[in-house]
């Protein structure tokens, strides 16, 4: 639609419209370009060969390549009128009306064939996971704040399943990223393939992930401490809410470690040997609160652990 100056320039996309839209400073596409210095496109020269003579001019490429910019900065050095076909109205009348068409189409990337198959692995251990920890019970809350070892920890003990896990994640990414970097912009049309192999480790990678999560026992989690801190005066019967709390746990009280006769169970109310929904603590001592210390963590036999 625009191989004269007073021709008329088509694009099949308008988001350098947008651009200047909230960046009024820019009062055109070509001061735009003047005062942002955008890259040069040697294509631009091609493109005013091939409208010397043709009447419509594609151009084709993935998105974000740059097709919109290229054609909204050529109208506006040729003194061209740029038009979008986002306005159905406005693409009638311009395709019935003007006498040539450069139209700029977006390509969509072609996926690779397994990657299906990889989402579906993905979405497939998430879902039996979650469900494994409502039939199992959920792993050990941990540290009282969040930390980078969470990543291959599982309430505070290390976890080679999740380790395994982690691991593969990001080698994953890496490989995957670094395959789409390396590929040239200008002819790039598809997302690289995904080996057949890696599919295969990866299923292999969450089902040793799954595996460590069955067999490993519930963790404890603290819900509610009775009386609320702080803690003071000795003699103070204390108890511990939350679940999955082992009869043979071992509880810290403001950072020292209480001995096993300050630690019971009401056996009345709770029959359960292996956990238990409540902890009474009758310590003889209490240490002084310090800065940084939970008030009360409890360790199971396992090594798991929650505080508060």
């Amino acid at each position: 639609m625009a191989l004269k100056k007073d021709g008329i320039f088509l694009c099949a996309d308008d988001r350098v419209s947008f651009f200047l839209t909230y960046f009024p400073m820019y009062d055109s596409i070509a001061t735009m370009e003047t005062t942002l210095k955008l890259y040069p496109r040697p294509i631009e020269s091609r493109v005013a060969e091939v409208l010397a003579d043709t009447p419509v001019v594609l151009i084709a490429g993935p998105s974000q390549a740059g097709k919109t910019t290229l054609a909204r900065g050529f109208a506006g050095k040729h003194g061209m009128h740029y038009l979008s076909l986002d306005s159905s109205l406005m693409k009638d009348e311009t395709l019935n009306t003007a006498p040539a068409i450069l139209l700029v189409t977006i390509l969509v990337s072609k996926v690779p064939d397994n990657l299906p198959t990889m989402l579906g692995i993905s979405a497939g251990t998430a879902a039996i996971s979650i469900g494994t920890t409502g039939i199992c019970g959920s792993k050990g809350a941990g540290s009282l704040h969040p930390e980078l070892g969470d990543f291959i920890t599982s309430g505070g003990v290390f976890s080679a399943e999740r380790l395994q896990f982690f691991l593969w994640t990001v080698i994953g990414v890496f490989a995957f990223v670094s395959a789409t970097l390396v590929q040239d912009p200008s002819t790039v049309n598809e997302l690289p393939q995904i080996p057949d192999s890696f599919i295969s480790l990866m299923g292999l990678s969450s089902l040793g992930y799954l595996a460590g999560k069955v067999a490993r026992k519930p963790g404890p989690i603290i819900n509610q401490l009775a009386p609320p801190p702080p803690y003071t005066a000795a003699g103070t019967t204390l108890r511990i809410i939350g679940v999955n709390l082992s009869p043979r746990a071992q509880v810290r009280l403001n950072g020292e470690l209480l001995r096993t006769g300050e630690i019971s169970v009401d056996s009345k109310v709770q029959t359960d040997t292996q956990f238990v929904a409540e902890l009474v603590l009758t310590p003889t001592t209490i240490a002084p609160a310090a800065s940084g210390v939970a008030v009360v963590k409890v360790s199971n036999p396992d090594g798991q652990s929650a505080e508060i």
